[in-house]
C-alpha cells in the first residue's frame, strides 16, 4: 500500500491565499466601465465631429483642469483624447467622477462622446 504524504504548510498557504483573494474581491468598490466596441451604435446620430462636438465638449468641461501643466491627461489635443477615450468615458458616465466640482454631464453629452468612440474616434 502506498503512503500519501500531505503537505500541511502548503495547504495552509494555499488556503490563506484563496481567502485573501475572496476578501479583497468583496471589499473593493465596483466601478462600472462602459464596454467600448467598434460596432456602430444604432442610437448614434450622424457622424460626431471631433473638430466641433468633441472639442467643444472638452473645452467646456475638461480643459480648465486637464490642459498644459494641469492634471494629467492633457485633454486639449486630439491624440491625448483618442488615447484616453475609454477612461474619459468611464469618468464622465453615471458613476463617473468628472468633471470635478461641477454638475455631472448630461446623458446626451456622454452619449455623443460614446458615439464618437464607436464611430472610430475620427479626427474630423
Amino acid at each position: 500500500m502506498k503512503k500519501i504524504i500531505i503537505n500541511i504548510p502548503l495547504i495552509l498557504i494555499i488556503g490563506l491565499i484563496i481567502s485573501r483573494v475572496i476578501l479583497v474581491s468583496c471589499t473593493k468598490e465596483k466601478v462600472a466601465i462602459p464596454v467600448v466596441t467598434n460596432a456602430p451604435d444604432p442610437n448614434c446620430p450622424d457622424t460626431i465631429k471631433f473638430s466641433t462636438t468633441i472639442t467643444d465638449m472638452m473645452n467646456s468641461n475638461c480643459t480648465s483642469c486637464h490642459s498644459n501643466g494641469g492634471t494629467p491627461p492633457d485633454l486639449s489635443a486630439y491624440s491625448s483624447i483618442r488615447d484616453n477615450a475609454s477612461a474619459i468615458l468611464a469618468s464622465m458616465g453615471v458613476n463617473g467622477t468628472m468633471p470635478k466640482n461641477m454638475t455631472k454631464l448630461a446623458d446626451s453629452t456622454v452619449q455623443k462622446f460614446s458615439c464618437w468612440i464607436s464611430q472610430g474616434k475620427m479626427n474630423n
